[in-house]
């Protein structure tokens, strides 16, 4: 808040009234109430692709490797097998010349004998018909044992509907497909809060929601604290855990295009201050007119405290313009002044009274420091009852002290200017020193 530079009116004497309103004229309006508004630090949030390991069904390895193995052979081996497949359906009748070029566009190779494979430029056509009446069908190498030791194209197909064969059976139901155990989602896409932060006008935060964030994943947003929800179903298929504590819950909202985050309890706090400052310019605004209006007895300082405080101060006493007080001088005005210059005034009267008594309670304190135990029974009894008549005297000010404590918080940051205050301590010594060696 600025209220322009440190000021202080002082009346004393009616000639000085005109003066008197031009400085509280000039100082009202450098006293122009203004509350900066008020900036947040947020942590900008940004979508982040992500998986998560949960507890539930997966498929056995069993499955995942044949299925596995299946879609890969389709995708590179099923063409060969089909060739020598359709291959081995060429009968008698089909031309040799066509049974040639199709082996050679499609690599395949034959044999008369195992291990030993012909050439297809020197293949005969009689090799192939001798093959046909003798196996049924061409003989491939890599296929037929007839012409090679070890199949392994055979061999794969074979796996390769043993495999399709448990695979079809398990997506039907017929055996176990999955199992339980730990397992990685799929990758999903979700909100994180980043380290990225910015400065933002408290007035923009507009719209927000409270969230919870991920207790083993710090920074992902999981849970819709405001509308009770996962933000994706899948978290909540997914099982993942969130962290409750208040002090862990995010505000996120949205400006400028761009999602950020500050955590609720800061954003509260900040929020709280920001109303605070409000209300104590408002507050100055009507001390600042009430301050109009102090009459001549009264002489406002303003910053004249020790930590900065306003000050205002009257013939009787000087006083500290706390919040607290400040609230009271605006809702009762210079009767809060007129009732504390009173009150005062009859300490001081009193402390006058009482005071008096100080001469004597040193002399019989001065006896006692050179007698000691040898002080006799008419000095003590002496001093006994003219430490009871000041202590009598001066219980009337604690009564008004007190209602003053209840009301002004009295007498922190109270200054009673009048000598009679000062002498008033050497009193309340004499009076504790009597009670402590002679008793009353």
């Amino acid at each position: 808040m600025a209220y322009g530079h440190s000021s202080i009116i002082k009346i004393q004497t009616q000639k000085f009234l005109p003066m008197k309103k031009v400085i509280i004229f000039i100082i009202l309006c450098c006293a122009i109430i203004q509350v900066q508004a008020q900036t947040i630090v947020v942590y900008k949030v940004e979508p982040r692709k992500t998986t998560t390991k949960y507890y539930g069904e997966k498929e056995t390895p069993y499955y995942v490797k044949s299925l596995q193995f299946v879609t890969d052979y389709e995708t590179t081996n099923i063409n060969e097998v089909n060739n020598i497949l359709k291959l081995k359906e060429m009968s008698l009748e089909t031309d040799f010349n066509d049974i040639v070029e199709f082996m050679k566009t499609h690599h395949l190779q034959t044999g008369n004998k195992v291990d030993e494979v012909i050439d297809l430029n020197k293949l005969s056509k009689s090799d192939i018909k001798k093959q046909i009446k003798k196996y049924g069908s061409i003989q491939v190498v890599g296929w037929d044992k007839t012409v090679s030791s070890k199949t392994p194209i055979k061999d794969k197909y074979d796996t390769y509907l043993s495999d399709k064969k448990y695979v079809e059976n398990a997506d039907l139901g017929k055996i176990k497909k999955t199992e339980s155990g730990w397992v990685i989602s799929p990758e999903y896409t979700a909100d994180f809060i980043t380290n990225d932060n910015y400065e933002i006008s408290l007035d923009k935060i507009q719209n927000e929601k409270e969230y919870y964030m991920n207790s083993e994943n710090w920074g992902q947003v999981v849970y819709n604290a405001s509308d009770n929800k996962y933000v994706m179903p899948e978290l909540q298929k997914y099982g993942v855990k969130y962290d409750t504590m208040e002090n862990r819950k995010y505000t996120i909202f949205e400006y400028e295009g761009n999602k950020y985050a500050v955590t609720s309890e800061h954003l509260a706090y900040e929020r709280e201050k920001y109303k605070k400052e409000i209300e104590e310019a408002k507050l100055e605004e009507e001390y600042q007119k009430k301050f109009e209006k102090l009459p001549q007895k009264y002489t406002y300082i303003k910053n004249g405290g020790l930590d900065g405080s306003d000050i205002i101060q009257s013939k009787s006493f000087k006083m500290e313009l706390t919040i607290a007080r400040k609230e009271l001088f605006v809702e009762k005005g210079v009767a809060m002044l007129d009732e504390l210059e009173r009150d005062i005034a009859q300490i001081i009267a009193i402390y006058t009274q009482s005071n008096k008594y100080i001469p004597q309670l040193e002399k019989y304190s001065s006896i006692y420091i050179v007698k000691r135990s040898r002080m006799s029974s008419a000095d003590i009894n002496a001093w006994k009852a003219i430490a009871k008549q000041a202590l009598n005297i001066d219980l009337r000010a604690n009564k008004i002290s007190k209602k003053l404590n209840e009301e002004y918080a009295f007498p922190f940051g109270f200054e009673i200017l009048s000598k009679e205050d000062k002498k008033h301590d050497l009193l309340t010594d004499y009076i504790i020193g009597a009670r402590a060696i002679i008793g009353f």
